[in-house]
């Protein structure tokens, strides 16, 4: 009896293990899928956001707006290094990331879930993956979305023994991830669990290893006087392990067939001897039998698992009474259908079917003769979480038997190649659409350039056949000046926007006052302004703050390129307003701005405003007091103004003018700064009316005439110029033809011997950063400290700012123009002498 009770229970235990594994499978094939479903999601917004550069701020939110229809997640998140995050409508927060996870998202080494509470105070799951940028000023080094934690519990729960069973997905240390039970009993450790119960045949330690290092496998356990079957298994994420415990009475309950199965051997032991022969033979076709259960529940699990590893779906009809006579036990997981439902009624199999089918309908399947087979593509709903699968749908109408005919269905799942191929779509059209704008672009940008350049060489052939008469000598001059800044401008619009479009611009957040910001542009065009007798008025209306946060800089250039095209196109004698307008806004920390410019020029026409803002296109109507300007100045400040996160459109009428308005979000400072600023509205400056500081016009009445420079520069005819335009203003300079030599004259000349040093930047041997450094190092040995001024065509804000931590005073952009380079020069000595 006891040996029989020791050979009933290893055969009752492993006909558990084959059971529970089956089901076990399933549960860990429905995360997996869920899992890679929700990270496939998050790379093909990655490619967007890393691929597509045309999609705006505005365009991408109201992409992720349609997403949460169609997959059902709750919030979308730019994440930083600190954690924080930010989503498309501008809320904030931050995610309880450890250090750890943080640094595998900043390196790019792995994606995270982890948990928190969305915008609805909700519990979510929020699931994570590398992918850097910056969005309204943001600079993020991952995006993620939200998920209901209801939707991992829901998959948990299926399976055959859902009634009595908990599964739990927990890290290789035993803490729980996921779970199927309630949020207050999810804290428990697994491990902590297992510590106090007493385990059959195993010690604690060697589950505690098993679930450490992955492996699988199905225990017993007593916890006082319940018993439990516990099953693990390592699962295809992040070394995750899905533990389920399955109450051990129930379950042998509902399997107590196979307790009266191996009942029958205890009374075959008591036979008598006389019987032993029949006994044998007995015991021998039991063998047979029990090795044939084992074969086919083999064979079962076999292909449950190759099922669920595929994620297609197979089920058997009878050909006479429709009814469901098997089907796969991984339908649940992917169409959202339990088992009972399809054996109810087989309609309900098709349920989220998106498509109607043509071929594959009920009048067709009952025409199908034996052998014959009907194909058809279908798309299909998971009717429990939304997921969409596209599968190849199979009937075959086969024999069973001489008298039974089934109709077998096949759904192959075909999503994952079906998204990979309008993966590979969309970046061909991406591909296609930037070589089509490439190609555009210079075909464009050499027809603008070829007018000065043209311009240009005219005028000098001129000039060669006019050099004797001095009127025309000077009216070429000025001619070609004219042309040659144009072209300039042309070029730094072509840098600007380049940088723009690469994404290397990147926004500086500083504390700035908005009325000096106003005051600052202004002063900018003034003087062009005062030459064409065009008065610039600027004023406050709603606006009863005015100290923010952001990029003073951009916000600067927007207003300055909008009052540059203002002045342009408006006549002599006319008007330029700036009014800077505060829009009420739901977030009490940030304040909707608008600025309008708006002048009585000579306006566009409708074609040319539905084109105002592409690159080159012809941005203003034909006028006999100015020449059409085709660069992208208005191109820029729509980059600038998307960057910052907002929107720019402009209305025009011809002969009347043209007011260009910009919205942006701007972040206020607190209260108690803004006590003393007049919310009524207020005039922040006419165009005129500064008054200058007398100081400082003292200093540029000074002259260079009598200094002596060193010129750094290693292209000769650059260096060439640079001495000859000195020696004009009564200077004397020497050169250099890179920095080692520069170095070298500083030290064998004495103290104070250079006024001041013009420095390039880009040179063989020792560049201008290495030799400003080494310089500063000999002045420590000096009392007086020799100025140095940059020199290059290096002229982004990134490049300025290098200049000054290599030790230098100041920055000149080339092409020089002597009156700038003198001011410039001037400027630096006077700080340097103060």
């Amino acid at each position: 009896m006891f040996v029989s009770g020791q050979i009933r229970s290893q055969v009752v235990f492993k006909d558990r293990a084959v059971q529970l594994g089956i089901v076990n499978d399933q549960i860990a094939n429905a995360f997996e899928r869920r899992i890679e479903r929700n990270f496939d999601m998050l790379d093909s917004w990655k490619y967007i956001l890393e691929n597509k550069k045309d999609i705006s701020q505005g365009e991408f939110r109201n992409f992720i707006h349609n997403e949460k229809d169609v997959w059902t997640f709750s919030d979308f998140y730019f994440i930083n290094t600190k954690g924080s995050f930010t989503t498309p409508e501008g809320h904030t927060g931050k995610l309880g990331l450890s250090e750890e996870e943080l640094e595998t998202l900043s390196s790019h080494k792995g994606k995270v879930i982890t948990r928190n509470i969305n915008s609805d105070n909700l519990p979510v799951d929020v699931y994570i993956t590398p992918c850097s940028g910056q969005v309204n000023g943001f600079g993020y080094i991952a995006i993620g979305f939200s998920v209901d934690r209801n939707v991992i519990k829901k998959l948990l729960n299926q399976g055959e023994f859902s009634n009595f069973s908990y599964c739990y997905i927990v890290t290789a240390t035993g803490d729980t991830v996921f779970s199927s039970i309630s949020e207050s009993e999810e804290s428990q450790n697994v491990l902590s669990y297992l510590e106090n119960t007493q385990i059959e045949g195993y010690t604690y330690e060697k589950v505690k290893n098993d679930i450490y290092s992955g492996k699988a496998n199905l225990i017993k356990v007593i916890d006082g006087r319940n018993k439990y079957y516990i099953n693990y298994e390592r699962i295809g994420y992040s070394d995750f392990t899905l533990y389920t415990i399955t109450d051990a009475n129930l379950l042998d309950k509902t399997l107590d067939a196979n307790k009266k199965v191996n009942s029958i051997i205890e009374a075959i032991i008591l036979i008598t001897s006389g019987l032993c022969v029949i006994f044998f033979i007995n015991n021998r076709h039991r063998y047979k039998l029990r090795y044939k259960d084992k074969e086919i529940a083999y064979r079962e699990w076999s292909f449950d698992l190759m099922l669920k590893n595929s994620g297609n779906i197979i089920g058997i009809i009878d050909d006479k009474t429709y009814k469901v006579d098997f089907i796969s036990q991984n339908l649940l997981s992917v169409l959202g259908i339990s088992v009972a439902e399809a054996k109810k009624d087989v309609k309900n199999l098709f349920k989220g079917v998106m498509n109607s089918g043509t071929k594959v309908n009920a009048e067709e399947v009952k025409k199908l003769e034996i052998g014959k087979t009907i194909t058809e593509k279908v798309q299909i709903r998971n009717i429990m979480n939304g997921e969409i699968h596209w599968f190849t749908l199979h009937v075959l109408h086969s024999s069973f038997d001489e008298n039974t005919g089934k109709f077998v269905v096949f759904l192959i799942d075909e999503t994952e190649g079906i998204i990979h191929e309008k993966q590979m779509d969309e970046m061909l059209e991406v591909a296609r659409n930037a070589n089509a704008v490439k190609s555009q672009f210079l075909a464009n940008m050499s027809h603008v350039f070829r007018t000065p350049m043209n311009a240009i060489g005219g005028y000098i052939t001129l000039l060669k056949n006019n050099k004797t008469d001095p009127d025309k000598v000077s009216e070429y001059t000025e001619k070609i000046d004219y042309a040659y800044k144009d072209m300039l401008g042309l070029v730094n619009d072509v840098l600007e926007m380049s940088k723009n479009e690469s994404g290397e611009t990147q926004l500086k957040l500083e504390e700035f006052n908005i009325a000096d910001v106003i005051k600052k542009a202004i002063g900018n065009v003034e003087y062009t302004a005062k030459q064409n007798n065009i008065t610039i008025s600027a004023e406050r209306k709603s606006l009863s703050k005015n100290y923010f946060i952001g990029d003073r800089q951009k916000l600067e250039e927007i207003i300055i390129n909008l009052l540059v095209n203002a002045v342009r196109y408006t006549p002599k004698g006319g008007n330029v307003w700036v009014t800077v307008t505060g829009v009420s806004s739901k977030l009490e920390e940030y304040q909707d701005i608008r600025i309008d410019v708006t002048d009585t020029g000579i306006g566009i026409d409708e074609k040319n405003l539905k084109t105002l803002f592409d690159p080159f296109s012809e941005k203003i109507n034909d006028s006999p007091e100015r020449m059409k300007h085709k660069g992208m100045g208005i191109v820029i400040t729509k980059n600038i103004v998307e960057l910052m996160g907002g929107t720019i459109s402009a209305v025009s009428k011809v002969g009347e003018g043209t007011t260009f308005t910009v919205l942006l979000k701007l972040r206020s400072l607190g209260k108690e700064e803004q006590e003393n600023i007049d919310p009524t509205g207020e005039i922040i400056t006419t165009a005129f009316e500064e008054k200058k500081d007398e100081k400082k016009k003292a200093e540029y009445k000074k002259s260079i005439k009598g200094m002596r420079f060193l010129a750094v520069e290693d292209n000769e005819i650059n260096a060439e110029i640079v001495i000859e335009m000195l020696k004009l203003k009564g200077a004397e300079c020497e050169g250099a033809e890179d920095g080692e030599v520069a170095v070298r004259m500083y030290e064998e000349h004495p103290e104070q011997y250079y006024d001041l040093i013009l420095m390039d930047l880009m040179m063989p041997n020792m560049d201008g950063y290495e030799a400003t450094k080494a310089i500063r190092k000999i002045e420590k040995l000096r009392i007086k400290r020799v100025p140095i001024l940059a020199m290059s065509a290096n002229a982004y804000p990134d490049d300025i700012e290098k200049c000054y931590r290599a030790g230098m005073d100041g920055h000149m952009a080339k092409p020089l123009e002597l009156e700038k380079m003198e001011k410039e020069i001037l400027k630096v000595i006077n700080r340097n002498n103060k």
